[in-house]
């Protein structure tokens, strides 16, 4: 007599046949010698058709949808960093093919204003630019970020550049009134917070400062610029 997994493998074969089009003999084939995660991680694997590869791929941002939708009523809050943990493996649910910058912006009370991805790289590469957020975040009138990118290699400890690109993003928006929250790095299997595990960094400076630094830099061949605004000074600094 086979026992539940065996039974729940031939129900899986049964609907992933049903609804894809690929044949169940192919699929209880390949689960002899693949695990069932890598149809949705691997799918090329399977050597299927286009049309079937975009019904897997369609399955898998379903199961995200679902993910991220039943912990909400209405809108998207987060209050915790296993809030931002889950809301953000929902999202790379589909996306975990090369590495993605994405943040959330938040309102103040939380709720989830918009997500939006800022950055596409390669697979192990995803450019950060702090600006980029900043205006996003002042264009959705936002009073705090949350970031998140994804490690595609599967490794979720934090990179020295990932802490680097922390604090330039904290540095950015802290300028323009918005706080960093947490940023968030997601695998297939695991998620990282920042703030959880104390990473989060403090802004290393305040618009007086930028304002400072700027004038001692041009003052000698601009005198003139003893009179310009902070504004303009943080705008020289970042440009």
């Amino acid at each position: 007599m086979m026992n539940q997994y065996k039974l729940d493998i031939m129900r899986f074969a049964d609907l992933l046949s049903k609804y894809t089009g690929i044949s169940k003999s192919k699929i209880d084939k390949y689960l002899l010698n693949n695990r069932i995660n890598n149809i949705f991680e691997h799918p090329a694997s399977l050597d299927i058709t286009k049309s079937q590869l975009d019904k897997i791929r369609e399955l898998k941002e379903l199961f995200g949808l679902y993910n991220a939708l039943k912990e909400h009523t209405a809108q998207y809050t987060i209050k915790s960093a296993d809030d931002a943990k889950n809301y953000f493996r929902a999202i790379f649910t589909e996306k975990n093919d090369k590495e993605r910058m994405v943040c959330a912006f938040l309102d103040n009370k939380n709720n989830v204003i918009a997500t939006t991805v800022l950055t596409q790289g390669t697979v192990n590469m995803s450019a950060v630019y702090p600006r980029e957020i900043a205006k996003e975040a002042l264009l959705y009138d936002a009073k705090s970020v949350i970031v998140s990118h994804n490690h595609p290699s599967g490794d979720v400890t934090p990179s020295n550049d990932d802490i680097v690109s922390t604090q330039r993003v904290a540095n950015a928006l802290y300028a323009v009134q918005v706080n960093l929250h947490d940023h968030i790095i997601v695998t297939n299997n695991d998620a990282y917070s920042f703030a959880e595990n104390g990473l989060m960094p403090n802004p290393k400076f305040t618009l007086g400062a930028i304002f400072e630094k700027v004038k001692s830099q041009y003052i000698d061949k601009w005198p003139a610029i003893s009179c310009i605004s902070k504004e303009t000074a943080l705008a020289i600094d970042y440009l």
